[in-house]
């Protein structure tokens, strides 16, 4: 039926429609029906009656239907402005209309109704609506885009993106809500998987190392490079011989640098074990517990300012023999100051010092060779 529209939003409906399906206003055919049969009364209106003239004395009451329009002149509506005023007519005054004002047009968004209908009554509605034909349930309410919106979002640092850092609060409240959602199997599913992954890799770490916190650590030490100087270190001669007064093994590992250790020179002798010494004793290292050597600090000779340096033979290579047998040379260069050698991770309980060449003295007579400082660095145990 023309002209049966929504009177809050003027969309169009129809009498099988109770609520607008744009605004969702209720739509009262009952009152519109009332004022429809209302419109439609007729009153009496007197008549004279063969047409005679008013003043008449038969007249006869004839109905005519108070919905008729009158008459529509349409000659006031040519006549000019100047027309009317000249006819004695008064021209209304024209107000500008004012802008109309701007308004925000929501564009809903498109929600499927389930496949029964509306959740409420059950009526199957087109999926374009906002609200249900039948009873008005509003399917889904109108969201205004925000500036938040189209903020972009700060960069993340990768690690924070697997851990999920980068998700807002609402990202991981729907996060956690789907997975409250998902089946008890494919709850179950998911923890017994994850378990399974974490029994794998603690089975691998007791099995190659008995140790899964030593291990973690000794990975994390490796990684950060972190070493310590090793600790109760007994130094002797080797093998066991007088040591001169002036230059004990002790001095060796003592701290100082102004001290030194020197043995006597001989550079003559067959090599013996993996080596070929030629000093008359060399140095033992003995700890208490084995070690995990990483690092070797040495200073070759007698200090840089001390006058006798170049009176005496200067270590060229010492050869360093652990108590597994095994030897490792180290070539020096003539300076008094600190050398740092990394070595090849080892673990032993002593470390033999022997000097297998030398930078020679040119002072007549030089007998001994020194070591001012050796400094043995390890893997923090534990």
């Amino acid at each position: 039926m023309p002209g049966e529209v929504c009177a809050e939003c003027g969309e169009p409906a129809t009498r099988d429609t109770e609520f607008c399906v744009q605004c969702g206003a209720f739509l009262d055919w009952s009152r519109a029906e009332q004022e429809s049969v209302e419109g439609g009364r007729t009153e009496p209106v007197a008549a004279t009656a063969g047409g005679g003239p008013a003043g008449s004395s038969v007249a006869a009451a004839v109905t005519v239907p108070s919905t008729v329009p009158p008459p529509r002149d349409p000659e006031p509506a040519r006549q000019t402005a100047g027309a009317r005023v000249a006819g004695g007519l008064q021209e209304p005054a024209v107000r500008p209309m004012d802008p109309p004002p701007r308004q925000t047009i929501i564009q809903p968004a498109a929600v499927e109704p389930s496949p029964s209908g509306c959740r409420r009554c059950g009526t199957a509605n087109p999926p374009e609506l906002r609200f249900c034909r039948k009873c008005g349930l509003e399917f889904s309410p109108p969201r205004q885009a925000t500036a938040w919106d189209a903020r972009p979002r700060p960069r993340v640092p990768w690690w924070r993106r697997i851990f999920g850092g980068h998700r807002t609060p609402s990202e991981r409240a729907a996060l956690r809500a789907y997975r409250r959602s998902l089946p008890m199997r494919y709850r179950l599913i998911r923890i017994g998987v994850a378990l399974l992954v974490l029994l794998l890799l603690v089975g691998a770490v007791i099995a190659g190392n008995r140790d899964p916190i030593g291990w973690a650590k000794a990975r994390w030490y490796d990684f950060k490079g972190t070493v310590v100087p090793v600790r109760d270190i007994t130094p002797t001669l080797d093998p066991a011989v007088d040591a001169n007064p002036d230059f004990p093994p002790s001095f060796a590992v003592d701290g100082n640098e102004a001290s030194a250790w020197a043995t006597t020179w001989t550079g003559a002798g067959e090599p013996e074990g993996c080596g070929a010494p030629n000093t008359a004793a060399g140095l033992l290292l003995t700890f208490e517990q084995p070690v995990d050597l990483r690092r070797l600090v040495v200073r070759a000779g007698l200090p840089t300012d001390d006058v006798n340096r170049l009176a005496q033979h200067r270590p060229r290579v010492l050869e360093l023999r652990f108590s597994d047998g095994e030897c490792v040379p180290l070539t020096l260069t003539d300076t008094g100051e600190q050398q740092v050698v990394e070595l090849a991770p080892v673990s032993t309980t002593s470390v033999r010092i022997d000097v297998v060449d030398v930078y020679l003295s040119d002072a007549d007579g030089a007998t001994f060779v020194a070591l001012s400082e050796v400094e043995l660095l390890q893997r923090p145990q534990g």
